[in-house]
């Protein structure tokens, strides 16, 4: 058995270092060929992982690292015909979807899961020409991206978009948006997450009733404009109560196109997509995860 592993030696306060190697002589010990792979840069990740699909020289490939080695991986790997499986060695800020899959994030126990080489095939979502596996979110959280600074995130982790969604919640003003599901329903709304999972990320469960492996993404739209009712959807969000108040609409879907007078920024799993109009549909079965 082959394996290539792509990990970020940034995620974990530079830990991908010390424990891929680690991971490393677990694996050949189990008698798997194993080549690593540090990236260097963003999009590293993707390329890498295209090349190594291409190559048809292995059997699994692994991401080491955070919600964005994972985003970048998947955007390697989806798209060509293969039978690869795909690995999560949990590090950095957030893994979602390590969270989702209940992958753990005790690097050896994570190795562990690997080798026991039980999958399944997941959906990912597509948001115009980019892939993702957590979520896309438009409007406000968008807006917040690129205000997280980098050194906070790498002292305080997950906590960096806390302080950087505090600081512009009141700055930020909601524009109208036009949501329009499977191109029958058509929503207005002010803010808008599609999402593959249940989580989104710190502790907001936005989307909870989504599942992975159903062919469906779930649409989460709010329509409120004012500071505190958004106060009050996020708070919602935690407690999974959100879906029961009167400005906030829930759908599952396969595909979704978001439009506005004014471009809107959008994200994909928590990484700047561009401005609307964007264009989301469901990719069924695409990546075939390896989990416990």
């Amino acid at each position: 058995m082959r394996m290539f592993i792509i990990a970020n030696p940034r995620s974990g306060k530079n830990a991908a270092q010390k424990v891929i190697p680690k991971a490393k002589e677990f694996f050949e010990r189990n008698y798997v060929d194993v080549e690593v792979y540090f990236t260097k840069s963003s999009g590293d990740a993707t390329n890498a992982a295209k090349k190594a699909v291409k190559s048809k020289k292995y059997d699994i490939i692994v991401a080491s690292g955070g919600d964005g080695t994972v985003n970048e991986v998947v955007n390697g790997i989806v798209g060509q015909k293969t039978d690869v499986k795909f690995g999560i060695i949990p590090l950095g800020t957030e893994n979602v979807l390590a969270q989702e899959t209940h992958i753990p994030f005790n690097v050896m126990d994570a190795c562990r899961v690997i080798m026991g080489l039980k999958s399944r095939k997941m959906d990912v979502g597509k948001a115009n020409d980019r892939y993702f596996v957590l979520m896309t979110g438009i409007g406000f959280d968008a807006n917040v991206m690129p205000k997280v600074k980098p050194i906070l995130k790498k002292l305080i982790g997950g906590a960096a978009y806390h302080v950087a969604a505090w600081n512009e919640l009141f700055k930020y003003k909601h524009s109208e948006m036009n949501i329009t599901i499977d191109g029958k329903k058509k929503v207005k709304g002010s803010y808008v997450v599609v999402g593959n999972t249940k989580l989104y990320g710190a502790q907001l469960k936005i989307t909870h009733l989504a599942n992975i492996y159903d062919g469906l993404l779930d649409v989460c739209i709010f329509k409120g404009k004012d500071v505190f009712s958004f106060i009050r959807f996020a708070a919602g969000a935690v407690t999974k109560q959100h879906l029961g108040f009167p400005d906030v609409e829930y759908h599952k879907a396969k595909k979704v196109l978001v439009t506005s007078k004014e471009g809107l920024f959008g994200h994909v799993d928590c990484e700047i997509l561009g401005r609307t109009p964007i264009r989301i549909k469901v990719v069924p079965k695409a990546v075939d995860l390896i989990i416990p």
